[in-house]
């Protein structure tokens, strides 16, 4: 019997991650996984073009990465949902990708799986708490006095 998603949820230990080939699991978990790797990199790539005023206002930084961290977190969960759906059964067909083809230690118990299961919704976190945190960096130390420097030559 598959176990409802609150307890698959449950059922995730982020330690087993440790003695993994990470990059491998997040390319096995397909398109899900793929979608807050790439938001990662735009997160990323954002929060530096933000702190070397690259982008000349917050007015822009903040809510692109604000967006980015919850689209993130949002493709993550859906993703999960669906590797939680296509959990086949034990006495049904063969288990997905992410859990057949691994490097690292071979996912023996429940827990183990789940955890590679929900990959795309831990990744999805990671990327938005990073979001979260690199917005509330640039709101603190980014920009303000350049603004008001360059107001004062215009006027």
């Amino acid at each position: 019997m598959r176990p409802s998603f609150i307890e698959f949820l449950e059922l995730i230990n982020p330690r087993f991650l440790q003695e993994r080939e990470l990059g491998l699991d997040v390319y096995l978990s397909g398109l899900w996984g793929w979608i807050p790797a790439g938001l990662a990199i735009v997160a990323a790539t954002v929060f530096l073009l933000a702190i070397f005023h690259v982008i000349p206002s917050r007015r822009r930084s903040v809510p692109i990465l604000l967006a980015v961290g919850v689209i993130a977190f949002v493709a993550g969960l859906i993703g999960t949902v669906v590797n939680h759906r296509a959990l086949p059964l034990p006495e049904q067909g063969p288990m997905p990708a992410i859990l057949s083809a691994e490097r690292g230690r071979r996912p023996e118990t429940d827990s183990h799986r789940a955890t590679l299961l929900a990959l795309p919704l831990l990744l999805g976190g990671v990327v938005a708490t990073g979001a979260v945190v690199s917005a509330t960096f640039v709101l603190i130390f980014g920009g303000a006095g350049r603004e008001r420097e360059s107001r004062r030559r215009d006027e």
